[in-house]
């Protein structure tokens, strides 16, 4: 199944706060889990985010549902 995970990090910093965002699609193995896919997504972080607390994490199918695309004038499909 293809899903669509989002991860936000924040990490204060003498000069101030950075904010990292990550959003990819991944195709997870049967049986993957929310905690697998949020360990996996923390890897992804760059070097210099490690530490950085988790400020927002989403993963969900990354599908339309048909009632979501009926009610939306204008979409497009991919």
């Amino acid at each position: 199944m293809e899903l669509f995970v989002v991860l936000t990090l924040v990490k204060l910093t003498e000069s101030g706060t950075m904010r990292n965002t990550l959003y990819r699609t991944v195709t997870a193995a049967p049986g993957s889990t929310r905690a697998g896919m949020f360990v996996w997504a923390m890897k992804q972080a760059p070097e210099h985010m490690q530490g950085a607390t988790v400020e927002f994490f989403s993963v969900e199918p990354n599908l339309l549902t048909t009632l979501a695309c009926a009610s939306t004038s204008g979409a497009v499909s991919s």
